[in-house]
């Protein structure tokens, strides 16, 4: 309902309530990061980071922590024994790692073995694997993933989804495909300035074909 500061005080009140609570701290966090304020969301996670580790869902907990804190090279030990123990989320995380070591190739191994293996259809993995393939040059092998993720969005996600598609078209030098998909965006979110940048920049490759 976009009442943040009503959600922040909520999610303190529960943290209160369950300081060893992973996943308030999380919530909390996402939030925060939304409302711009990285400086607390950072320092929230320095609080994750205190809780006392007891069981192997804590460990994989804490491992998430240090992954929003940037600590890679200290995740990435912890994530590969979560997924051993079970955790399959573990695998998405370890992708990210890897999409930002520019590894794409094995970032796009680890986002499948996520959907394979969690068999889950979280629409923003899709996307990683997509944006993985976009990176690698493999535009025509992107777009069943977006299609299918694309499928399963919800609004927050299918913004990002479509414009990633609209790129692939352009990438294959499909400007009809294109400019029907860019219009199809602006009439689902008509004030992104930048997508109607985007369709005159397309209107203009189809004039010149």
């Amino acid at each position: 309902t976009g009442e943040h500061d009503k959600g922040l005080n909520d999610y303190d009140k529960a943290i209160a309530l369950e300081t060893n609570n992973y996943e308030y701290y999380f919530r909390k966090y996402y939030l925060l990061r939304d409302m711009g304020r990285d400086a607390e969301a950072k320092e929230l996670l320095s609080q994750a980071a205190q809780i006392e580790v007891k069981s192997k869902a804590d460990k994989f907990n804490l491992a998430k922590v240090h992954f929003y804190q940037g600590l890679f090279d200290q995740a990435f030990p912890e994530l590969s024994e979560s997924f051993a123990n079970g955790f399959i989320d573990a695998y998405f995380y370890i992708g990210e790692i890897y999409t930002n070591k520019k590894d794409y190739s094995t970032a796009k191994y680890y986002y499948e073995k996520y959907i394979e293996e969690g068999d889950t259809n979280t629409p923003e993995v899709y996307n990683q694997i997509a944006s993985s393939l976009i990176k690698m040059g493999e535009y025509e092998q992107a777009l069943p993933y977006l299609e299918a993720g694309i499928g399963y969005a919800d609004n927050d996600s299918m913004k990002v989804l479509l414009k990633n598609e609209i790129i692939v078209y352009e990438k294959l030098g499909d400007f009809e495909d294109a400019l029907a998909k860019i219009e199809s965006y602006i009439s689902a979110y008509p004030n992104d300035d930048d997508a109607r940048r985007e369709k005159i920049f397309v209107i203009s490759r189809l004039n010149n074909q």
